[in-house]
């Protein structure tokens, strides 16, 4: 069970890498306004955060899902 939690980690790393880059790409972009390049600053804050919040959130999945 813990290979698989730390794949499930692994791959939510990845999604929310992905979508990191992908918003900064957004954000260097000639044709950003200024609106909205602070909701992409506001988005990519989210998904760091997300990001570090990963893996306490797995690890109380796997709590949860070990108790009889």
């Amino acid at each position: 069970m813990r290979s698989g939690m730390r794949l499930l980690q692994v791959l939510v790393l990845l999604l929310v890498a992905t979508a990191v880059v992908s918003l900064t790409i957004a954000l260097v972009s000639a044709d950003t306004g200024l609106a909205e390049k602070v909701v992409l600053v506001a988005m990519i804050g989210g998904c760091l955060y997300l990001a570090a919040r990963v893996p306490s959130y797995l690890a109380r999945l796997e709590t949860r899902l070990h108790r009889p």
